[in-house]
């Protein structure tokens, strides 16, 4: 939706409102709703992405005088018809969207600001990175990284079997991090909340690759690991790429699992931002939590 209103209305505040709205005194609550969900049905359920967001805006122009007023909306079924009605209007302008090996449609870049935000809040199960390329010294892929993030995503897994956990790639997980890509890459870091997005584009330049070449690297790590399964397969089965606000992230989601995961044969649990192998007597009483 942002994507189409500022394709038309760079810039512009209350744009949205005015567009879809009869008058200034009427409310963009309805409109808003009903293209939300509009969306989501044919991005999300129908796996389609927008084809001409000129044309999408176009036709949503004043659609306000054709939808039943939220005041009015009492039932499932009214506020069901108003999303019709949207829906209709806009599916001509969307076209399947293409499912590249290395991707997960559009889900992941609706999902994507709430894995940043909910990070905080569950931190053991997250992991920043600024990418895979040493900041300091010469600019290459560290290998040693590499190696090590397999265990990191053994020791999420190995939190609890009650939520998934996720690696980000593309967000400085230190402000001295963000300063160095600013002044290496000339590229100055997006705030969202605690989070400084800095994207892998700019790695992807420094390495001569693409985006998908750059996602194999990290795919290749995990596939050569010793990571146990069924962790391994799931992982590998949920590495994404996504773009928000015109850079690009990989974004590895670390399945909840039903059973203790292993590195090596060696079991790992997150001590703050550190790794620390259990003993056989702790990884016993971890292992009850996941009956």
């Amino acid at each position: 939706m942002k994507t189409m209103v500022e394709s038309e209305r760079p810039g512009i505040s209350g744009a949205f409102r005015s567009h879809v709205s009869t008058s200034s005194f009427t409310s963009a609550k309805t409109p808003f709703y009903a293209i939300f969900m509009a969306f989501y049905d044919l991005m999300i359920r129908q796996q389609k992405q927008l084809a001409d967001p000129k044309a999408a805006f176009a036709a949503i122009r004043k659609v306000s005088a054709r939808l039943t007023p939220s005041r009015n909306t009492t039932t499932e079924q009214q506020r069901q018809e108003n999303i019709d009605i949207v829906r209709g209007l806009l599916e001509k302008h969307f076209a399947s969207a293409p499912r590249p090996a290395l991707t997960h449609g559009p889900a992941m870049e609706i999902e994507f600001p709430n894995i940043i935000r909910r990070a905080p809040i569950e931190s053991a199960r997250y992991e920043f990175k600024q990418g895979i390329v040493s900041l300091y010294g010469k600019r290459e892929i560290n290998q040693t990284f590499l190696e090590k993030m397999p265990k990191i995503i053994s020791a999420i897994a190995n939190v609890g079997p009650e939520a998934d956990g996720y690696i980000v790639f593309g967000v400085a997980d230190t402000g001295k991090d963000a300063e160095r890509v600013e002044q290496l890459d000339s590229v100055v870091a997006l705030r969202m909340g605690r989070q400084l997005l800095v994207g892998v584009d700019r790695e992807c330049r420094v390495l001569g690759i693409q985006l998908s070449d750059y996602t194999r690297k990290i795919l290749g790590a995990i596939q050569g690991s010793p990571m146990s399964e069924p962790l391994k397969s799931a992982v590998l089965a949920n590495v994404d790429t996504v773009t928000y606000s015109g850079r690009s992230y990989v974004v590895i989601r670390i399945p909840a699992q039903s059973e203790l995961s292993s590195f090596h044969e060696e079991y790992y649990v997150r001590d703050g931002e550190d790794l620390r192998k259990m003993k056989t007597n702790e990884a016993l009483a971890a292992s009850k939590r996941f009956k």
